[in-house]
């Protein structure tokens, strides 16, 4: 019986977080980070990485089923545009970040670096560029050697308590 009203909970703050605070989070997020690299529309937001993080946690957290590839991409690709922000890059190197980003979430998510290179080649960027695979596939296979060196850790802790 209290099931129902802790998920209905959940749904209501993740929906009022992102209808309220940032709207480009709603849904996978895969289709606005590929406006967003397109140039069309507004660009990354920083909040939007917050909003879709906390609305996420609160769906998942409350037991809402929330799948991980979508906020992985705009959760890589909002921190991408933070530092390309931190950094003032603009243009290409902004959009090379943002994608390198993107793939890292996808290869530390899935432990997956390459099917993450190929993902943004193929599905965000849409084209094959030689700049902007050597950048997309280090960061992938950085962020899947860190997720899996974290996770390992994590684990050993874990068997000493």
């Amino acid at each position: 019986m209290i099931f129902p009203l802790i998920t209905g909970l959940g749904g209501l703050i993740s929906g009022i977080l992102v209808f309220k605070f940032a709207p480009e989070t709603q849904g996978s997020g895969i289709p606005y980070v590929k406006l967003t690299l397109a140039r069309i529309g507004k660009g990354t937001r920083i909040r939007s990485i917050f909003v879709k993080f906390f609305a996420g946690l609160a769906g998942i957290g409350t037991g809402l089923s929330l799948g991980r590839e979508g906020p992985s991409i705009q959760l890589g690709a909002g921190a991408g545009a933070l530092v390309a922000k931190m950094f003032k890059m603009r243009g290409t190197e902004q959009d090379e970040l943002i994608a390198a980003e993107a793939g890292a979430a996808i290869g530390a998510t899935f432990n997956a670096p390459i099917a993450g290179t190929i993902f943004v080649l193929e599905e965000l960027v849409q084209g094959f560029s030689p700049s902007l695979l050597f950048p997309v596939l280090v960061a992938t296979v950085t962020a899947s050697t860190m997720a899996r060196h974290f996770l390992e850790a994590i684990l050993r802790l874990k068997s000493l308590i």
